[in-house]
């Protein structure tokens, strides 16, 4: 599995889980039966988790990489996460590392780790956004059109620039 976080490429992860929060809520009322809820869900916050291990020769080899990555997950802070695919990315920052020894396995040189990251965006984005640019307003009210790629609706970002002139 392809596994980047910012420019750090992440070895040894086997599994993801990346389940979709939805925020749902209902509303209770006195001398009503059952609740009032949206027609429609949002989705929420995520939670990605990687499981994986890592083996090295030595006992210090081991303790040094799982510090050295403990440290650089925590440098880079809110960062872009590629999951499998080159070409688009979640913003991420790390939640938690668990690294955790096998009994049955000399512990001295393989660990079990497991990495959450929260994803406050629950979106993937495109390495490659499209831009339009417009000078001036010849017409009004001026229009233009965006076309969503995706599968699931969500709010296009919209940069206004004005220019002084």
């Amino acid at each position: 599995m392809n596994l980047q976080f910012g420019d750090l490429t992440l070895d040894g992860f086997k599994t993801v889980r990346s389940p979709f929060n939805m925020k749902i809520e209902s509303f209770g009322f006195p001398r009503r039966h059952g609740s009032v809820a949206r027609d429609f869900g949002f989705l929420g916050p995520r939670v990605i988790s990687f499981d994986g291990e890592v083996v090295k020769s030595t006992a210090a080899d081991l303790d040094s990489y799982l510090d050295g990555l403990y440290r650089r997950l925590l440098e880079l802070g809110r960062d872009k996460l590629y999951i499998r695919f080159a070409d688009r990315f979640i913003w991420a920052i790390m939640r938690d590392m668990d690294p955790g020894h096998d009994a049955a396995r000399a512990p001295a040189l393989a660990a079990q780790v497991a990495l959450r990251f929260l994803c406050e965006d629950p979106f993937f984005y495109s390495t490659t956004e499209d831009i339009y640019s417009q000078a001036g307003v010849p017409t009004n009210p001026f229009t233009f059109s965006v076309a969503n790629n995706g599968e699931a609706p969500t709010p296009m970002r919209i940069e206004i620039k004005a220019v002084g002139g």
